[in-house]
């Protein structure tokens, strides 16, 4: 719903006669206040009326008074200007905590070393749910400890955001229309842990 004149750190504003509203993650009734960060809903002309022959699909996404909630996780500034911070189907759930990897990235990716990382969730025994980070390194810089990443990241991470995991790779990051893919990574390491977990199985 993004209209209006941009500036560089949003999205824009609402388009005339389109509300927007930031919702509670986990209560769509309750509306979230200026600079607080939440599930983007919208409403208006333009919003769909639902999915052709998918009433319960539609229920999940489109309240009887039209809100639509996107998906999407952001706050409204105190200019109304939207701000999308990341998406609610790639928050990690840590120790019953809401964490946004593209946080834990943003902060990462100002290190003076770091050319690209990555956060993903893995399925952790003690927390449900604990961060991964994957990170390339600029060529000829000192490479940081992972002391050393995990101080940098504490002066801007509480707890539940700090990474349980670091790997650093040489080769670029996967990509998906310019942006790194975090699913098709994520996928990956699953997939990693699941076979590492699973019983071995004697042969005849």
């Amino acid at each position: 719903p993004g209209c209006g004149i941009n500036n560089s750190k949003s999205v824009g504003i609402a388009c005339p006669a389109t509300e927007v509203r930031i919702v509670d993650l986990s209560d769509s009734n309750k509306v979230l206040n200026i600079g607080q960060d939440g599930e983007i809903q919208a409403r208006g002309p333009q919003v769909m009326k639902g999915y052709y022959g998918r009433t319960e699909a539609t229920a999940e996404v489109l309240s009887n008074d039209g809100w639509l909630s996107t998906g999407d996780i952001g706050h409204l500034d105190e200019d109304m200007y939207l701000h999308i911070t990341d998406r609610k189907k790639r928050l990690v759930i840590v120790n019953g905590e809401n964490i946004s990897p593209s946080k834990v990235e943003d902060v990462l990716g100002q290190q003076d070393a770091v050319a690209e990382c990555v956060a993903i969730g893995l399925p952790d025994a003690r927390a449900g749910e604990a961060l991964k980070i994957i990170v390339r390194y600029k060529e000829d810089a000192q490479k940081p400890s992972e002391s050393d990443l995990r101080a940098f990241l504490a002066q801007d991470l509480n707890r539940s955001e700090m990474p349980k995991w670091f790997e650093e790779t040489t080769e670029a990051l996967p990509d998906k229309n310019g942006k790194v893919d975090w699913k098709a990574i994520q996928d990956n390491e699953r997939a990693k842990v699941a076979q590492s977990q699973a019983p071995a199985v004697e042969a005849p």
